[in-house]
């Protein structure tokens, strides 16, 4: 009872320096409460129609926020163990034994994390329906969230949070009794002491940038390498081998990891040495007393800033990541389903009469298109490999492409000079494929229809409108040679979109239940193009059964398509993938803010005697705060412009791997938020720093 209440003395008498750590351990318990409540919410389940991706994405969250907890909660407790040293040398000297020592610490320890789990509690039942309330918006998902206290989610959190702090406290323990008397009395910092620089430390921070720089520069040329290393090791199927592309990145990543360490542990110390040769610079204001103290800070926190640069680059990435997936998403849906509804002619007056009986959703806009089909021979390079190949290509007409575009504004205009000029969709997304697939000039048509030429080669395609459409290889004419070619399988297909379509749930329900057999295949197509005496032919016969045919191309077209369907399938997917980037990004820059926040606090508290004694030399306080400010800055932001340049290559890799996005408008936000987040902390704490000097 006694060493109870003296751990609950310590922790009051502490209180300034355990305040960072309690608020930090408050706002992650309030996360993960948050993140456990809402995956075993029954009102979010039921309104995602069982979807278990919901649950599975935000328990696999929770489970690396507790990461999260059990790194910062390690590293701060180290952190309060270095700096009472002394303290539990008095202890000693004092006759307590180690083990009373250690009991001691390790009750501080349970009761800051008792406050922190009870106040982290509250705050998450009190704001998990706010939470909940966004990831709702996010997803797009029209539901009320009721207040609602989660039993089974405080159990888990609770299980969780105390075994990591009786596990953190018994480290702390064991480390307190494990302490040699000279060791606690030794002093912490090692300020004046010139480092020594040897061929290691030149061989390894030169290597530390090499390996950040030959990094980088295989994620500027991801493409290029890519290419030779396929050519170099070849695949039985396409050109690029896919094996290569999942080893690249990953080279990249362990370079740029190895050689942040190096970068920390042993470049920067040479930065700093060299700056001390620099006579102009390191005596001229307070630069001596910087330098000197970002020496001895390196010295003590280089893996820690290391690490924090790797991990935030890594957030900061898988934040960039998520927001570009979820801007391609809505391209790509938008490039599928051009409109709110497609339809064929046979089936369009029916489709009208639904909407007609929804007047809060009037058709805002219509087009009609027509498809025709015939059958082509064309060579095709696939990396080193060509070949001539024959197939059944889609054609739209120019004015018909230009009535589209007003339905998708990321199709970029067509001009064509020529009566005989083309220009083709190749069908395929993957950015890597697109460029490694190359079409000839040519494109010979059946019968004696005129010889094409391709002025353009353009990656993805058209829209299938839902399957519509046959899904073949689509090229743009003229609107003259349009018209010469055959109308045995012409599509004419209408487009529409209504008012207020992402409130019209209950209009596309509508649709459905009198319409739903049209989003069935209704049609089947087969057809063989072959080349005969030097002529290509084409045969093609329709029929309502799937019917399979050996030596033909299979098609299958529907008769009526929704954009709904797959918008609220891609809106759910990446609202989700959103959400539990940007919070856990949130979370890891608080953790990240506290650890450095918490060292340059206690570095405050050392540094008070000889800050104190330039006071009384004269030295201006606004000097000593200019001073602060610019050494708390290299601190603060060093590992997190380093951590950016990691993520910007990072992305750089994947829109090599997949299309960039037209807008990256979200990405930028969502890192200003976490950039925003940082300057807080790096305020927070340079403000207190000067505090701490000047009571």
């Amino acid at each position: 009872m006694i060493l109870l209440k003296l751990a609950w003395k310590n922790v009051r008498s502490q209180f300034r320096h355990y305040f960072i750590y309690l608020a930090c351990m408050i706002f992650v318990v309030m996360v993960y409460y948050s993140f456990v409540a809402m995956s075993d919410s029954r009102q979010l389940a039921a309104r995602s129609d069982n979807d278990i991706r919901i649950a599975v994405a935000l328990q696999a969250a929770s489970v690396l926020i507790i990461g999260f907890i059990v790194m910062f909660m390690f590293s701060a407790n180290n952190f309060f163990i270095k700096k009472r040293r002394r303290e539990i040398g008095l202890y000693n000297l004092l006759g307590i034994r180690r083990s009373q020592i250690s009991l001691l610490f390790f009750l501080e320890n349970l009761v800051i994390g008792f406050v922190a789990l009870a106040a982290g509690i509250v705050l998450g039942i009190l704001f998990s329906k706010f939470f909940s309330m966004i990831l709702m918006k996010m997803m797009y998902l029209d539901t009320q969230s009721g207040f609602a206290i989660s039993l089974q989610s405080i159990k888990d959190t609770g299980t969780v949070f105390l075994t990591t702090l009786v596990l953190v406290s018994l480290k702390s323990a064991v480390t307190i009794y494990r302490y040699k008397l000279i060791t606690l009395f030794r002093q912490g910092r090692e300020d004046g002491q010139p480092v020594r620089m040897t061929a290691v430390n030149w061989l390894l921070g030169s290597a530390g940038l090499l390996l950040i720089g030959g990094g980088y520069y295989l994620a500027a040329n991801f493409e290029l390498f890519t290419r030779l290393m396929s050519q170099r090791y070849p695949v039985v199927y396409g050109s690029i081998n896919y094996g290569v592309v999942i080893l690249l990145p990953l080279v990249i990543l362990v370079s740029c990891v190895i050689g942040t360490y190096l970068f920390f542990r042993h470049f920067l110390v040479i930065a700093l040495h060299v700056l001390t040769r620099l006579k102009r610079f390191y005596y001229r204001d307070m630069n001596m007393v910087a330098v000197s103290n970002l020496s001895a800070e390196l010295r003590k926190s280089a893996n820690t800033f290391a690490t924090i640069a790797v991990l935030c680059g890594t957030t900061i990435a898988a934040i960039g990541g998520a927001t570009a997936v979820q801007s391609l998403s809505m391209e790509f849906v938008t490039l599928i389903e051009p409109s709110d509804f497609s339809v064929t002619s046979s089936h369009y007056s029916e489709l009208k009469d639904v909407i007609r009986s929804f007047p809060a959703h009037p058709i805002q806009q219509e087009a009609q298109l027509t498809f025709r089909y015939a059958g082509g021979m064309y060579d095709v390079t696939q990396g080193s490999t060509a070949a001539a190949e024959t197939s059944l290509l889609g054609f739209l007409s120019l004015s018909d492409y230009r009535s589209l575009q007003a339905f998708n504004p990321y199709l970029t205009d067509i001009t064509l000079s020529q009566a005989e000029d083309a220009v083709v969709f190749t069908g395929t997304a993957d950015a890597m494929m697109f460029e490694n697939q190359t079409f000839g000039e040519k494109v010979q048509l059946e019968g004696s229809l005129p010889q094409l030429r391709l002025t353009d080669t353009r990656p993805g395609d058209l829209g299938t409108m839902g399957g519509i459409r046959l899904n073949t290889m689509m090229l743009v004419v003229s609107d003259a040679l349009f018209e010469q070619l055959p109308t045995r399988h012409e599509q004419q297909v209408h487009l529409i979109n209504i008012g207020q379509s992402s409130q019209a749930e209950a209009l596309y329900q509508a649709v459905k239940a009198e319409l739903g057999d049209l989003l069935q295949k209704e049609q089947h197509v087969q057809a063989r193009v072959t080349k005969e005496a030097g002529r290509v032919k084409t045969r093609m016969s329709v029929t309502p059964e799937y019917v399979p045919a050996s030596g033909s191309e299979l098609y299958s077209a529907a008769g009526l398509a929704m954009r709904f369907p797959l918008l609220s399938e891609n809106r759910s997917m990446t609202g989700l993938l959103i959400y539990t980037a940007v919070f856990l990004g949130i979370v890891f820059m608080v953790a990240a803010g506290s650890m450095i926040m918490l060292k340059q606090l206690s570095a405050a508290e050392d540094e008070k005697p000889r800050y104190q004694l330039l006071k009384k030399l004269g030295v201006p306080r606004t000097t000593i705060r200019r001073s602060i400010f610019k050494q708390q800055l290299l601190i603060f932001f060093l590992p997190y412009l380093l951590s950016l340049c990691h993520a910007y290559f990072a992305l750089v890799v994947l829109f090599q791997i997949i299309t960039r996005p037209s807008s990256l408008t979200l990405t930028y936000l969502s890192i200003s938020l976490l950039t925003v987040t940082y300057i807080v902390f790096y305020a927070m704490t340079s403000s207190t720093y000067e505090k701490i000097i000047y009571d």
